[in-house]
């Protein structure tokens, strides 16, 4: 099963643990549904990794994160990259201005995960995601286009999440905010979610494998439609 095709592209570093998930799960899908078992099976991967500024919580740093976007982009372009994802839902708020910066392809995590969503049939979602993703309404938008109901978490839980996440960044205190973010989903399961998005990278580093309802790990979604891509 030799390859002769152009790389993966990945962009990580928003934040570094969750964009390792990301090659590993890429890594893995190739091994598990493409069967790649020798070293020339498996993708030719391009990962870059940028320290930015905090902006889950904050819109401020924008400028500055697509500056850096654009720079690491063109490391993509020279390297031979035809399509690219994120390791960031955040950063997708970016994804127009980013779209105008190369002809690359952007795989998009928000699009990729609403196309998972529809495989589920639920007509109720809720949503875990950074403070800054809940307020773009860059799921919600989408999902409502749908006729998908966004079950959301309150004012506070919606600053506890961003708490959760600056620790996950570093993959701290994994135990203490894997409940948290269970206490969270469940109060969202009791508003009748009957799916719940993990719509931050950060997220699948604490929450559990399981779950009373699917849990749509926006890792996982992208990892797959990036090494589809590659193969197909």
């Amino acid at each position: 099963m030799k390859n002769k095709k152009r790389p993966i592209g990945i962009i990580g570093g928003m934040g570094p643990f969750a964009s390792a998930e990301l090659l590993n799960m890429v890594l893995m899908v190739a091994r598990d549904k493409f069967g790649a078992r020798n070293d020339e099976d498996f993708p030719d991967i391009v990962l870059t990794s940028i320290p930015v500024e905090t902006f889950f919580k904050d819109e401020k740093n924008f400028k500055s994160v697509l500056e850096k976007l654009q720079k690491k982009i063109q490391v993509l372009e020279q390297s031979g990259v035809s399509s690219f994802g994120i390791a960031c839902n955040t950063a997708h708020i970016l994804s127009d201005d980013i779209k105008k910066l190369t002809k690359m392809e952007l795989v998009s995590i928000i699009d990729q995960t609403v196309k998972a969503l529809d495989e589920i049939g639920a007509n109720k979602i809720g949503l875990l995601a950074s403070p800054v993703t809940i307020r773009s309404q860059l799921y919600q938008d989408e999902l409502e286009k749908k006729g998908v109901e966004v079950i959301l978490p309150d004012d506070v839980q919606i600053r506890i999440l961003g708490k959760v996440i600056s620790d996950l960044v570093a993959k701290r205190n994994i135990a203490k905010n894997r409940k948290l973010l269970l206490k969270i989903a469940e109060s969202l399961v009791e508003k009748g979610a009957q799916a719940i998005i993990l719509g931050c990278t950060e997220l699948p580093l604490a929450f559990p494998k399981s779950f009373q309802i699917p849990v749509v790990n926006t890792i996982e979604v992208l990892a797959d439609s990036l090494v589809k891509k590659y193969y197909e």
